[in-house]
């Protein structure tokens, strides 16, 4: 689960002119020169609600905040030199944690302005039940260059305690390149890309001055006293979730009781705060050229099925000419056919170019589908099923087509698989990939968990029809507790789901195959029955409502009320998940206290736990329904077999090993245990056996980590475990728009689809350029973007042009460069990229147009501020071939597209980092279904580029003209190609 559900969208956006968007460039590159006041306006324009705190000039007072009452992101001029960092206490061992200052309990902040500066203060104070702990942070910051990070703590507790402060965390951009010195003749460099092992890498221990020469800023020093703190590169480490990042700080100091700790960090920065001179404004000036073949053929029928098959053998390819099919059913199916409870037959028939009212019946049979070419009646063979649950058997051959299915499932999962093997090319001719399969799942349960929303139905009828039933999934577990209710008016949000809505959803899923389980969160994650502070004298903590007051008898009059309009919308559905995950954490106090009333804190957490998990299950039982739940409030992290690599359980929030036992003990074993875990290789250390051993059925539930998905499915079927459900968190208010922005738990869908099935996983992702053409199997992106939009591809012809940027070209790649882009002679041989998820070839050399920002104003100072591609022609679809330098915050917009028309209209595409882009020191895949990461080969092997592919919504007009323009001052886009295509 996600402590937070976060609703993201892509929204492109249109000014009036063109000439109105080049003045809005002009004025906000010319801010950086304007008076601090300026740039506060603009800071507040761009960061809404936020304070900020730069009141002299920039040449005088160099430092900016983005925070409050504490500094937020600290600037120094244009760059993002650090982001806020956190004091932390722990037990001994990290058994357990005391204390966090990102919890509001017992901190308090206030801002000072100095002669010459800020000044913030951070007062914090805490009875950790274990001991008290009092500390205060001071930063400081002055007109010349220098910032001062001081701490003053006391630990007044029962035993040791395990202290982590830093201040501030480094952004390592500005240091990428640099050298870094620690005494005479000690001396390294901070290399663009780190490698090795996970974990945080200490570059100066317990250091008392630490020098970089040769950074954007100048020189700078950092200096300490008093406990004296560690520099670590935190580029791998896990618990900073892959930021780019230094940290300096104490990390895993003891403090024993009664002991006060003292550390002093300063910074210093000798060099001038860099401002580019925002009125040198040059723009690099592109033509066309015709380039055919820009479109990669469309790749034969292989021999490749998604899920793979157990047991098949491949024939030959097989080209029928003027064919007119005949499909014939069993009369089990056809029944089915015309009641419209079979609706996986739709897209097969449309493909053969039939309607169903022209299937016939295949007597004496069942579960049996045939389609014979030629003028044949019925099949010559047809095949028997595999005595599985859900197996099926199939041949294809020259004559025709021959399904069975051992049930009603099997034969959905027989056609799911037909269809990858068959298209049509043409009105008269039909190509199938000849073979022989038999085949069942490995897993009783596979399933997908989704959200709901006001726009969720057509979005979810597409992934149930064109994904989710073809890949085979069976389950599909519907979130709806924000769903539109009814009588409960203060439930209601702008993004409830209609409940005529949600129901035909629930319609359309079983009509696939696909069983719907409704999922509505109780005891925890109850923000919903608080909507807009309504039903607070129900909430456990009524200042953190978010769990509910398990001894109220009104919240289970309206639980219950909600559970039974679920189970009518449902049909009233076999299973009923209940949620239950994340009533508590140990160490975080985000979501309140739990227990708070006094009453419920003597009864305390395992008695108020199992009894309202019991009330819940007796009810639903009573119901016809068995109950699921999260697994997480019922593991310790203790449990389990430890291993090097999972010393600890995650996703384990029971606060002790027998507390966990006692509430397992106290539950009915026919509740359904749904163990989630997210971290790749973290599913190895999993609560199944513990589950299943008293008397549990066991669900392993991974996320988007391909890594975690496959883990899962070996655990799952080593312990004969029930299956896997695929979580997706990505917001309350599941619509289309967020395959643009958390791609990569949909494209996810692929490979649990497939780990559910067979018990494998689709190739990464990832892959140069060469080992990409060589690929014959997709990615799950790729697979994904083929079954979601296939149109996309097959509307694009083969004519199309490519911009020449060969004499704008300002950099090349070298990877084993600390600053790879900083050659400029030599490339790579000319070549092209083949076999793209796009399909669309871009040129590729090596070679870059590099634009200009002030982090490497220094290393390429004539870099031009755009590139204007001349194209004057009408264009379908723009692949661009680009990257960042430098790493900066997801969804930061690192380049602008503007397409400009012949007609006078023109259109703006954002190019955001971890969207459309991405720095070359990535190899995260992208969360925009447009776009797709591809490794660098010769010089810049081991880098990552991004093909994003851009779609005109006016494909009819004209395309005058198109300018790729820099944006931000934080990194530097790089244009590696452009290729446009024109539509059939």
């Amino acid at each position: 689960m996600q402590s937070s559900q976060i609703k993201s969208a892509y929204n492109g956006r249109t000014t009036k002119s063109i000439e109105e968007w080049k003045e809005i460039i002009y004025v906000l590159k010319n801010m950086a020169s304007m008076r601090a006041t300026s740039l506060a306006i603009l800071l507040l324009l761009g960061f809404p609600g936020i304070r900020v705190y730069a009141s002299q000039t920039s040449s005088s007072y160099p430092w900016r905040f983005t925070g409050a009452n504490t500094p937020g992101d600290i600037y120094y001029g244009s760059l993002r030199l650090a982001s806020p960092g956190m004091l932390q206490l722990f037990a001994p061992g990290y058994a357990a944690g005391y204390f966090s200052s990102n919890d509001e309990t017992g901190t308090t902040n206030k801002v000072t302005r100095t002669s010459n500066g800020y000044l913030f203060t951070t007062e914090m104070s805490s009875n950790t039940g274990h001991g008290f702990l009092r500390a205060t942070e001071t930063q400081e910051f002055t007109g010349q260059g220098r910032a001062s990070f001081h701490l003053i703590l006391s630990w007044k507790g029962k035993g040791d305690a395990v202290l982590e402060w830093n201040p501030v965390l480094l952004n390592v951009s500005p240091f990428v390149g640099s050298t870094l010195a620690t005494k005479p003749g000690s001396v390294q460099s901070i290399p663009y890309i780190r490698t090795g092992n996970t974990g945080m890498l200490t570059l100066a221990p317990a250091f008392r001055k630490v020098n970089f020469s040769g950074t954007p800023l100048g020189e700078v020093q950092l200096t300490a006293a008093g406990t004296l703190p560690d520099l670590g590169d935190g580029r791998n480490d896990p618990y900073l979730t892959n930021r780019d990042v230094l940290w300096p700080g104490l990390l895993g100091v003891t403090i024993h009781p009664g002991q006060v700790i003292t550390s002093t960090i300063n910074v210093t920065i000798s060099g001038t705060p860099p401002s580019r001179d925002s009125s040198v404004k040059s723009i690099s000036r592109a033509t066309v050229a015709p380039l055919p073949e820009v479109l990669a053929p469309p790749r034969p029928l292989g021999c490749f099925i998604v899920p793979q098959p157990k047991i098949v053998t491949w024939g030959k390819l097989i080209t029928l000419s003027g064919v007119r099919p005949t499909l014939l059913l069993s009369p089990n199916i056809l029944h089915l056919v015309h009641e419209g409870r079979f609706a996986n037959i739709n897209p097969l028939v449309k493909m053969l170019g039939l309607q169903v009212s022209q299937a016939g019946v295949l007597k004496g049979t069942r579960n049996v589908l045939t389609v014979t070419f030629r003028g044949r009646k019925e099949a010559s063979e047809i095949p028997n099923a595999p005595q599985h649950t859900e197996g099926y058997g199939l041949i294809i051959h020259g004559d025709g087509v021959a399904a069975r299915g051992y049930d009603t499932a099997g034969l959905r999962w027989a056609i799911a698989s037909l269809i990858q093997l068959i298209q049509r090319a043409g009105s008269n001719k039909i190509a199938l990939q000849g073979c022989s399969l038999s085949d069942w799942p490995s897993m009783k349960f596979r399933g997908v968990h989704l959200f709901v929303g006001k726009n969720a139905l057509p979005f979810h009828s597409r992934l149930l029809s064109r994904v989710l039933a073809p890949l085979k999934m069976n389950r599909l577990v519907l979130e709806c507790e924000y769903a539109a209710w009814k009588g409960h008016p203060d439930l209601l949000t702008s993004y409830s789901m209609p409940l005529q809505d949600l129901h035909r959803e629930v319609e359309f899923s079983k009509s696939l195959g696909v069983t719907p389980i409704p999922l509505i969160e109780t005891l925890g994650h109850c923000q919903w029955l608080f909507t807009k502070q309504h039903n607070l004298e129900l909430a456990e903590d009524p200042k953190h409502a978010y769990a509910y007051d398990a001894t109220n008898p009104r919240v289970y009059k309206v639980v219950f009320n909600v559970f039974g309009q679920a189970l009518k919308v449902f049909d009233h559905p076999r299973e009923f998940h209940i949620g239950h995950d994340e009533v508590k954490i140990p160490g975080f106090s985000g979501f309140g206290k739990y227990p708070y009333r006094p009453g419920n804190v003597k009864i305390g957490l395992a008695h108020l736990f199992v009894g309202d998990v019991i009330s819940l299950h007796n009810w639903l039982a009573r119901h016809g329904a068995r109950t699921m739940m999260w697994g997480d409030m019922l593991l310790n992290s203790t449990e389990g077999r430890s291993s090097r690599s999972n010393p600890t359980m995650d996703a384990a929030n029971a606060p002790t090993a027998s507390m966990a036992a006692t509430m397992r003990n106290a539950l009915p074993k026919d509740i359904t245990i749904c163990d989630w875990r997210y971290g790749a290789g973290s599913e190895q250390r999993n609560g199944l056996q513990i589950f299943q051993n008293e008397g549990f059925s066991a669900i392993g539930s991974s996320w988007y980590e391909p890594g975690n998905i496959k883990g899962w499915a070996r655990q799952i079927i080593q312990h004969h475990a029930k299956g896997l459900l695929q979580t997706t968190w990505d917001g309350y208010d599941s619509n289309a728009s967020l395959l643009n922005s958390g791609f990569r738990q949909y494209s996810a869908f692929i490979d649990a689809a497939d780990a559910a099935w067979s018990g494998n996983v689709l190739p990464d992702t990832s892959g140069s350029i060469d080992a990409l053409r060589q690929r014959k199997d997709p990615t799950a992106a790729a697979m994904f973007r083929r079954l979601y939009s296939p149109n996309l591809l097959t509307n694009c012809s083969r004519d199309g042009w490519s911009a020449n940027l060969a004499t704008l070209q300002n950099v090349s790649l070298d990877a084993s460069l600390s600053v790879p882009w900083l050659v400029s002679t030599g490339s790579v041989s000319t070549t092209k990229l083949h076999n793209l998820d796009c399909g669309i070839e871009v040129p590729y050399n090596g070679r870059a147009v590099m634009l200009a920002s002030d982090v490497s104003a220094r290393l390429l100072p004539l870099a031009p501020s755009a590139v204007s591609i001349s194209v004057n022609r009408r264009t379908f679809a723009m692949a661009f071939l680009q990257a960042a330098t430098y790493a900066v915050p997801d969804g930061t917009t690192v380049a602008e597209i503007l397409v400009d028309y012949a007609n006078g209209s023109h259109l703006i595409v954002p190019v955001r980092s971890g969207f459309e882009t991405a720095a070359l020191s990535s190899g995260l895949p992208s969360q925009s279904m447009y776009s797709q990461r591809v490794g660098c080969t010769g010089l810049g092997q081991g880098l990552w580029m991004r093909v994003f592919t851009w779609y005109n919504p006016n494909p009819d007009l004209v395309i005058r003209k198109v300018s790729y323009c820099a944006v931000s001052r934080q990194t530097s886009a790089l244009l590696f190609g452009v290729t446009g295509v024109v539509s059939k």
